[in-house]
């Protein structure tokens, strides 16, 4: 799952400047989540809450926006268990800045097309498509066989859905395709059954 919409000014990435983004994806900007928004978006995936509370590891990325989502949607679904925080879910490491050279201003579609292409040509200051990949394999491996609920990050999530769509052949909605322009919906979840 995605975290949860960001507190104004910050709910809005197409309004934020590059080093505002630089400092989101760097971690040195740590917003915090719009509960209430959370909170009604909740409501919204009510189909969702059982299989959501039979999750037997719960894991969340180290960004707070991560955490308070993870908390809000435990609370919400009734989930008795202590969540934790996994480095190996956090969002891809890049930088907006590197990626976007002298550029003041670049609209997020750009940024979101040249960190595709940066992953997958290994442009310096962007985690390698490898090294992301071995990390959620990592996750997936110890936690084999039980029910994830995992709290992360968009880009994040949505490499993810590439690489299951690739690699074997998942279907995904329209608007989580390798191919789609947005990014992946705040809330926004996938649910993986594994044989």
């Amino acid at each position: 799952m995605r975290h949860g919409q960001l507190l104004p000014p910050y709910d809005s990435y197409e309004k934020l400047s590059l080093s505002e983004l630089e400092g989101l994806a760097s971690g040195s900007l740590d917003p915090d989540v719009d509960q209430g928004f959370v909170r009604h978006g909740l409501k919204e995936m009510d189909e969702w809450r059982t299989s959501i509370k039979d999750s037997q590891v719960v894991l969340c990325g180290q960004a707070r926006r991560a955490q308070q989502t993870c908390s809000l949607m435990m609370e919400w679904a009734g989930i008795d268990l202590s969540p934790m925080v996994d480095h190996r879910i956090n969002e891809i490491a890049f930088s907006p800045i590197a990626l976007c050279g002298d550029s003041t201003e670049v609209p997020l579609s750009v940024l979101r097309k040249r960190l595709d292409d940066a992953i997958e040509t290994g442009h310096a200051g962007v985690e390698k498509r490898g090294s992301i990949i071995a990390r959620v394999q990592d996750v997936l491996e110890e936690y084999k066989g039980k029910r994830i609920l995992c709290v992360s990050h968009g880009f994040l999530m949505k490499f993810i859905m590439a690489h299951l769509h690739t690699e074997f052949g998942f279907s995904l909605p329209e608007s989580c395709a390798p191919s789609a322009a947005a990014p992946v919906p705040y809330l926004g979840m996938l649910r993986i059954e594994a044989g």
